[in-house]
C-alpha cells in the first residue's frame, strides 16, 4: 500500500470513532500537523506510532499493512486474499500483543517493503 492509498483509509476509520486530529495527535503526543501528513498521505506513520493508532481506533490497521505484506511475497498465479476467517484471527492476535510486540511486528512488515522497494 503506498501513502496515498493508506491516508485515506486512516481518515476514515479516525472519523467512524467519531475523533478529531487534534485528539488523536495528543493521544500520539505528536502534532496535529504530523497525524495530518498521515492523512494526506505524505508519509506513513512509524511502527511505533502505528501500534499506537491501533490501539487507540481499536481497530485492523494491522490488517491493511498485513494484506499489503501477502499481496506482495505471495505470487500472484496464487491470487491469494485472507478470509475474513483468517482476517478476524489476525485481528484478535494482533490484539493480544504489547504496544512493544506491535512495533516489532510493523517494523518488520516496514523492513520488509523497504527491501521490495530497493
Amino acid at each position: 500500500m503506498n501513502h496515498k492509498e493508506f491516508g485515506p483509509r486512516l481518515k476514515k476509520i479516525r472519523r467512524s470513532h467519531n475523533l478529531t486530529q487534534e485528539q488523536i495527535s495528543r493521544q500520539l503526543n505528536i502534532s496535529r500537523q504530523a497525524y495530518s501528513n498521515y492523512e494526506q498521505g505524505r508519509c506513513y506513520p512509524s511502527p511505533d506510532i502505528l501500534a499506537s493508532l491501533s490501539i487507540i481506533l481499536n481497530t485492523n490497521l494491522f490488517i491493511l499493512f498485513f494484506q499489503d505484506a501477502f499481496d506482495k511475497h505471495i505470487p500472484k498465479a496464487c491470487n491469494y486474499n485472507l478470509t475474513d476467517v483468517e482476517s478476524d484471527s489476525l485481528i484478535y492476535l494482533y490484539s493480544k500483543l504489547s504496544i512493544q510486540k506491535r512495533t516489532d511486528l510493523l517494523s518488520h512488515l516496514y523492513e520488509a517493503n523497504e527491501r521490495e522497494v530497493h
